[in-house]
């Protein structure tokens, strides 16, 4: 069946919504219902901090272990390329769908152990149901660089956004029993809670079968630049052609114009009379029967495609391909075959290697100087020549300053390339959002759950900065999708090097770290004059709390909007030769998806057991007798946080590998 290529971008796009909404159902069903949970499976009140803390250790145990091996695989796929690259994106596609379905009977496998259990032991039948749940949901968001990375702010935007949902859903239930004079409606909320989650799967479930699983195939939209044509333009006045016949065709007038020293230029315009003036996108450009293989790809709609010719009747080298959009130009002309090579890039004919010139970091215009020793004269006259194309012999006194702009959108194109280069030693531009991705990730699972909230303000207060920290991590989530779809120069669509420096972010870590200083002083310098003063003004104490949280999600959007800029690009309308190459593609997404589990497995045990040490010294009240100046405050941190990372692994590992009821560990351990 097929569609636009507009609608099923669209389908995709509302798959991936909906998709995220139940990203962490499994996780919030364990912690927002604990106690109505214990009642049902006729467990004692007293064992439930215990039950939250380990159905939470498990479901994050089972979260890094999807996470690792999605990794591995998409690294061993990145080496060994097992599948071969046509067939990726149909791979990708079935393998997310079966996954889907398996996410469906999850849910419906959850909603019948709550409502058919009820006896003692039954809560391992729902423990087991949450596990095997999250497994396969954590699979899709490890994931979801491969499955669409130029769809994934989709998804990745309502992971934050579900439980803002939830805490109205509760909300409003609670309410409305408050009205209607209900008492005991803890099974009625986890129910419906768990109902939606299944209305929500049902809906994804469709949605991704449609889109991705090759039922709907995109009509063809984009525009074919032939450049056969141009030698029928050649004697003077317009010439039209056929560019395409699908939804009403397209019409393109190709008109000749002189540049200076014997250059000539032709222009592909759009002349359709229903639709005159109006942008078109290109399919391919085609040389004879052979399409160009432009890298980076053509991506959007264009106002013209130009090429640029030696003398008036030779039309068969062409030297340069100007594609301008708007005030942006971009500049195509014929790669060396050994900088193609290093590159990754592999191709039948040297023809179709072609790259983009890069002018300045902005994509302007190469101004037509006059004669040939500048501008776009100068570009023309070292390209006239066999073999037609920018090589260190065109430009020897120049050479690796040129060959530098003749480019590929990424040239990170092995492992080690991914996090730096190799020619100048610097950071790559994929580097920076990666490391910051991966530490607002950690901080977001490791540090302020554990330590912020609770060391400045009261309990009740703690409760109100929980909430305001939830919604501004939805908002800050939100409008970096709203920036990625409309191209706004915020979050992605921001070149991580050159004039913009993107990477002026970091700055943001001079507050971030600074409140957490005065969060450490607070606890074990109570005295302070700042610290009383921080203490006794709770909207300072809100100011300072909300810093940490707010950056931190600033920190996750900037790193999700410069990883999903700095990817491979893979937006071309026809099936293979107008997408860059997948190599990059296959490497970095590992990358994003292993990015924060090396922060969080070596802070979140450690804050864990400072936090507890915080409780157990905020409870003294003496609290100028802290061993902090004989460091013993902090080696019994660090000594308990060795401590409970060994426990825990082996704890989360047995308690997946035995069958032993976690009614029985729980109370056991109480």
């Amino acid at each position: 069946m097929g569609v636009s290529a507009k609608c099923k971008d669209w389908l995709k796009k509302a798959a991936l919504f909906f998709a995220g909404l139940g990203h962490l159902q499994p996780m919030l069903l364990a912690a927002t219902n604990s106690d109505y949970l214990l009642d049902r499976f006729l467990l004692e009140k007293r064992c439930s901090s215990e039950y939250v803390s380990r159905m939470i250790t498990s479901l994050i145990f089972i979260e890094i272990s999807a996470t690792i091996l999605m990794g591995t695989f998409g690294v061993l796929l990145g080496l060994y390329k097992f599948i071969p690259e046509e067939k990726e994106e149909d791979f990708r596609g079935y393998l997310s769908c079966v996954i889907q379905w398996i996410l469906l009977f999850g849910h419906a496998q959850i909603v019948r152990a709550f409502t058919s259990g009820g006896e003692k032991g039954d809560i391992q039948w729902f423990y087991y149901s949450l596990l095997f749940q999250h497994f396969f949901t954590c699979i899709i968001g490890a994931g979801i660089g491969f499955i669409d990375v130029d769809r994934a702010l989709w998804y990745l935007m309502n992971i934050p956004v579900l439980p803002v949902i939830i805490f109205f859903y509760q909300m409003w239930i609670h309410m409305w029993a408050r009205k209607k004079g209900l008492v005991n409606i803890g099974y009625m909320v986890v129910e419906n809670q768990i109902r939606l989650g299944v209305i929500n799967s049902c809906i994804t479930t469709l949605l991704w079968t449609i889109a991705y699983s090759g039922l709907l195939e995109a009509e063809d939209e984009g525009v074919t630049i032939k450049l056969s044509e141009n030698k029928k333009a050649k004697n003077g006045g317009p010439h039209t052609y056929q560019g395409s016949t699908i939804g009403g065709g397209r019409t393109i007038t190709v008109t000749r114009t002189p540049e200076q020293s014997n250059f000539f230029k032709y222009t592909h315009e759009n002349s359709s009379w229903w639709s005159e003036n109006i942008r078109f996108t290109v399919k391919e450009v085609k040389h004879g029967n052979t399409p160009l293989i432009l890298h980076p790809c053509i991506n959007g709609p264009v106002d013209e495609v130009a090429v640029y010719y030696e003398g008036a009747c030779s039309t068969e080298n062409p030297l340069l391909i100007c594609v301008r959009s708007d005030n942006s130009y971009g500049y195509y002309c014929k790669g060396n075959v050994t900088y193609c090579k290093s590159l990754g890039h592999v191709s039948n004919s040297h023809d179709n290697c072609w790259y983009r010139y890069k002018n300045g970091d902005r994509r302007s215009k190469i101004e037509p100087e006059s004669g040939t020793d500048q501008g776009l004269g100068n570009l023309l006259e070292q390209l006239k020549c066999k073999p037609h194309q920018l090589t260190s012999k065109n430009f020897s006194s120049v050479a690796t300053a040129d060959l530098q702009n003749l480019q590929s959108d990424h040239k990170n194109y092995d492992y080690r390339k991914i996090l730096w280069d190799p020619c100048t030693w610097y950071p790559s531009p994929t580097c920076m959002p990666l490391i910051m991705h991966g530490l607002a990730v950690g901080a977001m699972g490791s540090i302020y759950p554990h330590l912020v909230p609770k060391t400045l303000v009261s309990a009740k207060h703690a409760r109100i900065f929980d909430i305001l920290s939830m919604f501004l991590a939805a908002i800050v989530q939100i409008l970096n999708l709203i920036f990625f779809e409309y191209k706004s120069p915020a979050f992605a669509n921001r070149p991580w090097e050159g004039e913009d420096k993107w990477y002026l972010t970091w700055l943001f870590y001079v507050p971030y770290l600074l409140s957490f200083l005065l969060i450490i002083f607070n606890i074990h310098y109570p005295g302070w004059r700042i610290c009383c003063y921080i203490r006794s003004h709770t909207w300072f104490a809100f100011l300072i709390m909300l810093s940490v949280s707010f950056i931190n999600d600033i920190f996750l959007a900037v790193g999700r909007g410069g990883i999903m800029d700095q990817r491979s690009g893979n937006k071309g309308i026809d099936g293979r030769y107008l997408k860059n190459d997948h190599s990059l593609f296959n490497k970095m997404a590992p990358f994003m998806a292993l990015s924060f589990i090396p922060f969080w497995l070596t802070t979140s045990p450690m804050i864990k057991s400072y936090a507890r040490s915080v409780d157990q010294y905020l409870s003294d009240k003496d609290r100028d007798s802290w061993p902090t100046s004989r460091y013993g405050f902090w080696s019994l941190s660090v000594s308990q946080s060795s401590s409970r990372l060994f426990k825990r692994l082996l704890w989360s590992i047995t308690t997946m590998a035995t069958g032993r009821s976690l009614y029985s560990r729980v109370c056991l351990l109480r």
